[in-house]
């Protein structure tokens, strides 16, 4: 079951990557929210944190915001579980 999680959650990884890399903030909040949802669910509260901050800058439609740095950031923290 686990690595059914950690490949959902590589999954997540990557929609959130192409929708800052898009700088559609739509899809980076949706993208965030799903992350945050898959986090939670394995217990990453710490994790989801940073999904959620992502997902309110997008929500407010704030394309000035550093998106990458947050998801770099939970990236590494992520590393182990979905390399």
């Amino acid at each position: 079951m686990f690595p059914g999680f950690a490949a959902a959650i590589a999954t997540h990884m990557q929609n959130l990557d192409q929708a800052i890399v898009e700088n559609d903030t739509v899809a980076i909040g949706k993208a965030a929210h799903t992350l945050k949802g898959a986090l939670l669910n394995l217990g990453m509260a710490d994790c989801a944190k940073i999904a959620v901050l992502i997902e309110e800058r997008a929500k407010a439609a704030d394309s000035s915001s550093d998106f990458r740095k947050p998801s770099e950031d939970l990236r590494l923290v992520l590393a182990p579980l979905i390399t």
